[in-house]
């Protein structure tokens, strides 16, 4: 019996999987690599780095339970001089994020500059990544994407399910 609910689960989720595969690849270029399927932490790591490499300015991460694997495993695919700044949840991170940005700023200073931000403790829900990236005069992002204040720049989001 729990071998059939198993393989009832990995049907459903291989024919979620197409399905999402295939209305991404109907979206602008912009847009696409905005959802990562829980359970792929391959695939998130991948994601995630395409949006920081591509940031030129503060770049902000949402992750209520932020541990120091967000520094040794994200924070360094993103270009040197580009700020970081993590929100976390006051109660739910993780005990190692301390002295893995302290560490971090230790090493890295001003080249790679670092915020931690405690939230209100169940006040985070989702985990996201924000950037701001510049774009070339030819671009021409939807509008859905673009920052209103600054035409020539265009904002990345991304959810980041849980681990």
């Amino acid at each position: 019996m729990a071998r059939d609910v198993w393989h009832a689960k990995e049907i459903i989720l291989t024919v979620l999987h197409r399905a999402l595969a295939r209305a991404e690849n109907r979206m602008p270029a912009g847009a696409r690599g905005g959802f990562i399927a829980a359970g792929s932490p391959f695939d998130a790591l991948a994601s995630v780095g395409k949006v920081l490499s591509t940031a030129t300015s503060d770049t902000l991460i949402v992750d209520p339970y932020a541990d120091e694997r967000l520094l040794t495993d994200y924070a360094l695919l993103a270009p040197e001089s580009i700020g970081l700044r993590i929100l976390t949840d006051k109660a739910a991170h993780k005990p190692a994020l301390k002295p893995a940005a302290e560490r971090w700023t230790q090493q890295h200073g001003t080249k790679r500059p670092l915020q931690v931000r405690l939230a209100a403790s169940k006040t985070l829900h989702d985990r996201s990544l924000s950037t701001q990236r510049r774009c070339g005069s030819s671009a021409n992002p939807s509008t859905s994407w673009r920052n209103e204040r600054t035409p020539a720049s265009r904002a990345s989001r991304m959810r980041i399910p849980p681990r």
